[in-house]
């Protein structure tokens, strides 16, 4: 690998005989297998050199992060390379403490030190797998909560008999801090009081808090559906694949993701998951993985998603790693995206849309894919069965979106039957 790297023989010579060569060259070979271009398998290399050298490294010992932080802060360059020398010393001090974390983070030799901010984990930990095991929720319902716990315990669990002591106004407190100076909505308060609630009942039952406590927490007032029509009409849905036809492989993609966001109204989850196996050309079906039913959805692949798959799989997915996913990051290190990244797609393009919107992510196409079923005459049970619901009430709170259906109700006169 050095060989192909570097063409100086005493260049060569010197990245061989240094400390920890073999675990280097094992670093290069998986950056080179996940999409790293030559230029920055040799900025890399260099790097792990400089990281060798600034914490002495001698052989393979676990290294703190707290070192190389430290390390990092007191590295100064002694005769720079042209590349250093166009980036200040604040930049190539976080090159290098992200190039020597990754590095010995991959072999195996780095020790994070994670320092807990409550001493409540396996707490958590434990009410994680319930969740799982004895309630079989999803794991984005599952991770959702143990986040909220997480931060509930953090601001306000510090001390090891915190819990214990907690009281309804702590509680309070708590509530008032999402509320007030975090400015959450009355829709993620809620969220948040429901995700408290249970949290404290499973604490309770484990004998880590009082048994009142979760019945302390009264959730806010929040209207029904009040954030509905969160989505885009169809009309500026059309309008917006329109506008995508340009070139590019980041155009290619996003219009592949968007396509399928308004034509199926998969989740977020839905696309990150879809893989090159799920699509049978020759049947011409696609697959989805449910997010919140680990179930799986067979639909027609029709032709206008079908051509966008294509020309994004022929223009703007790479081709080196082999990756079983069909959206991937454009830029090494090539992975599957992640729901920041969906996300970002989404709205980008969204934003160029007149008009306000409520929500701006992949779930606002989902909307507006509902909406338009609704309003072309399919029934409620068809809608839910397409969206991946299990629960009839989740797919009608759809009717309130259909403005003109609920107007004709309106409208509706009874005639002669009154008396």
């Amino acid at each position: 690998m050095f060989s192909q790297l570097f063409q100086d023989e005493r260049t060569i010579r010197s990245y061989r005989e240094a400390p920890l060569a073999r675990s280097r060259l094992e670093y290069l070979a998986h950056c080179a297998e996940r999409g790293y271009a030559q230029a920055t398998l040799r900025q890399t290399a260099y790097w792990q050199m400089v990281a060798v050298r600034t914490l002495d490294l001698k052989e393979a010992a676990t290294v703190p992060l707290s070192r190389i932080k430290t390390a990092a802060e007191g590295w100064a360059p002694g005769k720079p390379s042209s590349s250093t020398a166009r980036k200040g010393p604040r930049s190539t001090r976080e090159v290098l403490l992200r190039v020597a974390t990754r590095w010995l983070e991959f072999a195996g030799l780095l020790d994070r030190e994670v320092v807990a901010s409550h001493p409540h984990g396996d707490k958590v930990v434990q009410y994680a797998e319930h969740m799982r095991h004895e309630r079989a929720l999803a794991e984005t319902t599952i991770a959702g909560r143990c986040r909220r716990a997480d931060e509930f315990l953090s601001r306000h669990c510090r001390r090891e008999d915190s819990l214990r002591a907690l009281s309804a106004a702590d509680l309070d407190h708590a509530i008032a801090r999402k509320a007030g100076p975090d400015g959450c909505s009355r829709v993620t308060l809620r969220a948040y009081q429901y995700d408290l609630r249970q949290f404290l009942r499973y604490a309770a039952a484990q004998g880590w808090c009082d048994a009142q406590l979760a019945g302390a927490i009264r959730p806010a007032p929040a209207y029904q559906l009040q954030s509905l029509p969160a989505g885009p009409s169809w009309q500026d849905v059309e309008q917006l694949l329109r506008q995508m036809d340009g070139e590019g492989p980041a155009n290619s993609r996003a219009r592949a993701v968007l396509m399928l966001c308004a034509v199926y109204g998969v989740r977020s989850g839905e696309i990150r998951r879809l893989r090159l196996a799920d699509l049978d050309w020759e049947r011409e079906t696609i697959l989805f993985r449910r997010s919140k039913q680990a179930g799986q959805h067979l639909f027609p692949l029709t032709r206008s998603v079908g051509d966008a798959i294509i020309r994004y799989l022929r223009e703007g997915r790479p081709r080196q790693p082999a990756r079983p996913e069909v959206f991937l990051t454009l830029r090494a290190p090539v992975r599957p995206l992640t729901s920041a990244a969906v996300y970002g797609i989404v709205s980008q393009r969204l934003r160029t849309l007149e008009g306000p919107l409520r929500h701006w992510g992949p779930h606002a196409l989902r909307h507006a894919h509902a909406t338009r079923l609704l309003q072309q005459g399919f029934s409620m049970k068809e809608i839910g069965d397409c969206l991946g619901h299990r629960d009839p009430a989740a797919t009608a709170v759809y009717a309130k979106v259909d403005l003109a259906g609920l107007r004709q109700v309106a409208d509706f006169r009874l005639g002669e039957v009154l008396p």
